[in-house]
């Protein structure tokens, strides 16, 4: 029998969100899974609700200044709720007669609010669908998110608790892009899990283990998204240049007919930028291309998980460079807000940048639970509330406002991309 379902992305809750080729890709490979049913979709963040888009499609948010929670009365900084209105979501929801149920997905654990005023809005509506919420959120903070009172709360990647609540069986997850009408980029992953083990990162509380996936389920996803007509890629992937010819170098023989432009938002790993891998990316049309260099302190680079060094990121510019690559094509990314990272070293790394024409990208740390670095850091927040792992929080009361800022405007120097 064919179900009625609804399909979501909630809005943000935080400082600061920018469409840096967001899409909540588990979520369309689920609608596409159960594409035998009548399938409502609503992504607070899509095309409808974004403004200033770049050619590769990154843009801005549509926001509304709202009233800061009480766990950030220290942080100085306005406080935004993006994506679409409530009111909207909510003339969505009365057009539709019936659900069987919905099922929300999540990705920060300090956006939860936005969770929170979905199944709110649902409840009033919709009182009889249930609701099932999955994500990174309920993964990392399974116990906070059955508060919510969903129905059903899947953590991990295990979607067999989805097939025995809804009673139909998932096999095929080929993302459903149709559903994402209009908008300029896809995204997509080869791989599965990382092999690294980055002190300060949570991919092997989602998934486990390390894989590539299968050709078969590569070609469906290529088809998919060039028969949307979508332009621009961007790959999820934790570590996708790791054994580049088993994994991308078969990716990239399969899509080259398809005349894709690539982007590498998640960071790519230095080591692995051999001049032969520079060269094939450079023809493979790969365009944004964002480096991990995380830190100039080669004692942090050691003790967080060794992935890299600093000569492994010179190695990598100069082998890009020799490629064809351009400058304003490569930016890095920076670790801001670690509480063993002093602010002197942040400025000395994006000092470095800066003298090698690279843009720094200031990621900000957040205390992302079940890591070893969350673990050392209780003493400046309670962490059993997710909204105290918001990274500019974090970053600001590590730091202090005024070190934060100083950090901020020296990075945004000459940064245009």
């Amino acid at each position: 029998m064919s179900l009625n379902l609804l399909l979501v992305n909630p809005p943000i809750y935080d400082f600061t969100a920018y469409d840096f080729w967001l899409k909540p890709y588990g979520l369309l490979k689920i609608a596409g899974a159960l594409l035998k049913n009548n399938i409502h979709y609503f992504n607070f963040l899509g095309e409808k609700f974004k403004k200033n888009i770049k050619e590769d499609g990154r843009g801005k948010f549509v926001r509304k200044k709202i009233e800061k929670p009480k766990f950030f009365s220290d942080i100085k900084k306005p406080y935004f709720r993006y994506g679409s209105p409530k009111e909207e979501f909510e003339n969505f929801l009365r057009a539709i007669k019936n659900l069987d149920a919905v099922l929300i997905t999540s990705s920060m654990t300090y956006w939860y609010l936005g969770v929170k005023e979905v199944i709110e809005s649902l409840r009033k509506i919709h009182p009889q669908s249930k609701i099932v919420l999955g994500g990174i959120y309920p993964t990392l903070m399974f116990e906070h998110s059955q508060k919510l009172e969903a129905d059903l709360v899947i953590k991990g990647s295990n979607i067999s608790p989805l097939e025995d609540f809804l009673g139909v069986k998932i096999d095929c997850m080929t993302p459903l892009w149709k559903y994402e009408k209009g908008s300029k980029f896809g995204v997509i992953t080869i791989s599965r899990g990382c092999p690294f083990s980055c002190s300060y990162c949570a991919i092997k509380e989602i998934e486990k283990g390390f894989y590539f996936k299968e050709k078969e389920i590569l070609s469906l996803e290529i088809e998919s998204l060039f028969n949307a007509k979508v332009k621009n890629v961007a790959f999820y992937d934790d570590a996708l240049l790791y054994r580049f010819n088993e994994g991308l170098n078969v990716f990239l023989d399969m899509a080259k007919e398809k005349n894709f432009i690539f982007h590498t938002p998640n960071g790519l790993n230095a080591k692995f930028l051999t001049k032969e891998t520079a060269i094939k990316l450079k023809k493979a049309n790969f365009r944004k291309l964002f480096l991990s260099l995380e830190s100039t302190d080669e004692n942090f680079l050691a003790g967080s998980g060794n992935k890299l060094k600093k000569e492994d990121f010179l190695s990598a510019l100069d082998n890009l460079l020799s490629a064809g690559f351009q400058k304003e094509d490569i930016s890095s990314y920076i670790l801001l807000g670690h509480p063993k990272i002093e602010a002197d070293v942040v400025k000395e790394a994006i000092c470095f940048l800066k003298e090698k024409k690279i843009k720094p990208h200031l990621a900000e740390f957040s205390p992302i639970p079940k890591t070893v670095d969350a673990d050392k850091c209780s003493k400046y927040c309670d962490l059993s509330e997710p909204l105290n792992h918001n990274k500019v929080a974090f970053s600001i009361r590590v730091l202090g406002e005024e070190k934060y800022q100083k950090l901020k405007s020296l990075a945004r120097m000459d940064n245009q991309s």
